[in-house]
């Protein structure tokens, strides 16, 4: 009986002041649309699992340059293909560059359309266990020294 005469107690107060409560009402909504705004945020960048079969066994190796004070340095074909040999624990391996974005265009019926591309080695959509949607992916042959460049 005590909380309900509360209520009706917070009620009648409320409602003799209304600007307190919209006051109240909006504290609380801001506080709560905060609250919603930064969990999905959190949601979508750190809890969801990545698009990729098996993302949970995914890693990104950097190679460091203490001496130099560089935290990216570029890794050739020939040392990701030693790491790949060298390390037994590690199924496929792919390269990409650290800054990966060069801008290309691409007319088609007189219609431009900016692309946003990046230099990867021949196993990195066989490393996501990612297909092409059309044509067909690379391989570890286009990584081979004369090999054609493809797109």
């Amino acid at each position: 009986m005590s909380i309900l005469s509360d209520l009706k107690y917070a009620l009648r107060l409320l409602i003799k002041n209304p600007a307190l409560t919209a006051l109240a009402a909006g504290v609380l909504a801001l506080g709560i649309g905060a609250n919603t705004a930064i969990l999905s945020v959190v949601n979508g960048v750190l809890l969801r699992a990545l698009p990729f079969q098996e993302a949970d066994r995914l890693v990104s190796i950097r190679l460091v340059n203490p001496e130099e004070g560089r935290q990216e340095n570029p890794v050739s074909l020939p040392d990701l293909r030693d790491w790949q040999d060298q390390i037994g624990s590690i199924v496929d391996l792919g390269a990409y560059p650290a800054f990966p974005f060069h801008g290309l265009t691409m007319s088609r019926a007189d219609l431009p359309l900016e692309l946003t591309t990046s230099y990867v080695s021949g196993s990195f959509f066989d490393t996501l266990g990612v297909e092409a949607a059309q044509g067909r992916g690379f391989s570890v042959e286009d990584d081979r020294e004369g090999a054609l460049r493809v797109v």
